[in-house]
């Protein structure tokens, strides 16, 4: 073993551990300069912050905080259903997941859950979220609809995040612990492979094409790339140090790779598997989401209270904006015609 997988698992641990709720209130976000293009349609994000415990919800293009909603201490990671009326947040520290009506912008349920829950995902064409439940080395099922508890799925060491197949048939959990990623038939649950990545597997994105997932190895500065219908690992290329998220372009073309630590955010060729080019948006990126245009990539900077704002097409920041202490993950909505998930991370 590398000697320095130790320590490293030392700082991981207190990455995922309980932060200080702040004192005071986080800021609004003040009136933007940044040129979007005006639009028929407009947008919402949902930023998780782990020490205010809520969820700021930010009218785009605008940048306007339109409403705070308080849920469990802790939280980290945030998903969506299908058809956009609820989202869920995991609260690491209480041990809950929190159930909130996108509409009436209120949370429904606060549901117990086995302890510090972290990644979420919602099987698609379902409500039934599914949470990494790092302790207890598993998935544990919860009907958003229903509000209530399912089924267990056992993984690989230390699952932290979590996310499916567009058809749902295949769940990938990232391992930190144990450096793997598990996949997982659907929809009776059944583990297929458990492949070894990297050191501190975490960061994930799956192709929209279902065929590929990639793993951002946290502990060596890598992402290693897996064929899930061969279940095997094809690549691990250098992207930079203490890559944490990916999100994976509509078109597959694209992978996007944050790095805690930096304010660094790295464009990867999916063809070459080279880092095209990095830009620099707010401190310790965590978080990522696209809006639903696909023009506009939303990085939320945990160590920066603040989502920075990409221009994809012109891979430009165009302006970074306050939020709230400690925002990591991230989903989006669209308002204007109808709440549809768009790609979240």
């Amino acid at each position: 073993m590398n000697v320095l997988w130790p320590a490293f698992i030392l700082v991981w641990l207190a990455a995922c551990a309980q932060a200080t709720p702040s004192a005071t209130p986080s800021p609004a976000a003040p009136p933007t300069t940044a040129t979007f293009a005006a639009t028929d349609s407009t947008w919402r994000l949902f930023v998780v912050h782990q020490n205010s415990n809520d969820v700021a919800v930010v009218e785009e293009p605008a940048h306007r905080i339109v409403a705070r909603v308080a849920v469990g201490q802790n939280p980290h990671e945030i998903a969506a259903t299908g058809d956009g009326g609820l989202l869920a947040t995991s609260n690491f520290a209480a041990g809950t997941i929190s159930i909130i009506d996108a509409q009436s912008l209120t949370v429904l349920a606060t549901l117990p859950s086995a302890p510090q829950p972290h990644g979420i995902a919602v099987r698609p064409g379902t409500r039934e979220a599914y949470i990494t439940q790092g302790p207890s080395n598993q998935l544990n099922a919860i009907d958003l609809g229903l509000r209530k508890g399912g089924l267990t799925v056992r993984t690989g060491p230390g699952p932290h995040i979590v996310h499916f197949t567009p058809d749902g048939r295949l769940a990938v959990t990232t391992n930190p612990p144990s450096g793997t990623a598990t996949i997982i038939e659907f929809p009776n649950p059944k583990v297929l492979a458990t492949l070894p990545t990297g050191e501190g597997a975490e960061g994930l994105g799956i192709a929209p094409d279902g065929r590929t997932a990639y793993v951002a190895n946290r502990g060596d500065g890598t992402l290693t790339v897996i064929d899930l219908p061969a279940l095997r690992v094809t690549a691990t290329v250098p992207v930079g140090p203490q890559p944490i998220r990916v999100l994976v372009s509509p078109d597959g073309e694209t992978v996007y790779v944050t790095h805690i630590g930096s304010a660094r955010l790295s464009i990867v060729s999916a063809r070459t598997l080279e880092v095209v080019t990095t830009l620099t948006v707010g401190a310790s990126p965590v978080g990522m989401a696209l809006s639903p245009d696909n023009r506009w990539l939303y990085t939320a900077n945990i160590d920066g209270d603040s989502v920075s704002v990409v221009d994809i097409v012109q891979r430009q920041v165009i302006a970074t904006f306050p939020v709230g202490d400690g925002p990591d993950g991230i989903e989006v909505l669209p308002i204007a015609h109808g709440l549809v998930p768009a790609t979240g991370r």
